[in-house]
């Protein structure tokens, strides 16, 4: 398999470091990688009334989901291509992906 464009340890380190500093009632509840056939790793989210998920593959794109419960219909959902782990526009998703999943729509 060849090396991506970002390491799947970096992109699982990134998902671990988002479980810190939650909002109440918004629980980080699995992380888990796949080598099948692009490297990925996703993080489950939920809260009482969203579910979400963030995956992110080695080749630098990264989706970040959120769905009502009540529904299943999208609540949010923002797709990034980057270089770089570090790359801010990573965690203007993920503030968004938080609000979302506390219950205000962005």
């Amino acid at each position: 398999m060849s090396q991506g464009l970002i390491n799947l340890d970096d992109i699982l380190e990134w998902l671990e470091s988002k479980r810190g500093g939650l909002p109440t009632g918004v629980a980080l509840v699995d992380i888990r990688s796949n080598i099948m056939h692009t490297a990925t790793a996703s993080a489950d989210f939920e809260s009482p009334d969203r579910q979400g998920r963030i995956s992110g593959w080695d080749t630098g794109e990264f989706d970040f989901e959120v769905l009502r419960v009540a529904d299943y219909g999208f609540a949010f959902f923002k797709h990034e291509h980057v270089s770089d782990i570090r790359d801010p526009v990573l965690d203007g998703a993920f503030r968004g992906f938080i609000e979302s999943m506390a219950g205000r729509d962005v």
